[in-house]
């Protein structure tokens, strides 16, 4: 995953970890819900996340999307 922040890394990680919510994902970061927003919209953006609802999933390598998370 070159090219992304060292934010967006964080972000997707903790996305790859279980936590689908914003706030959840802020906890888990250490970082403000701003700043976690503006790196789940850049990593939507680049298709490696996608926003279901109020929780954010990662895309998978088969264009599907997989629930991470409950």
């Amino acid at each position: 995953m070159s090219g992304l922040s060292p934010a967006q890394r964080e972000v997707y990680a903790a996305l790859a970890a279980g936590h689908t919510r914003t706030g959840d994902i802020a906890a888990a970061t250490g970082r403000k819900a701003p700043a976690v927003s503006k790196a789940l919209t850049a990593l939507a953006g680049a298709g490696l996340a996608v926003k279901t609802g109020r929780c954010w999933s990662v895309s998978t390598a088969s264009g599907g999307t997989a629930r991470v998370g409950a």
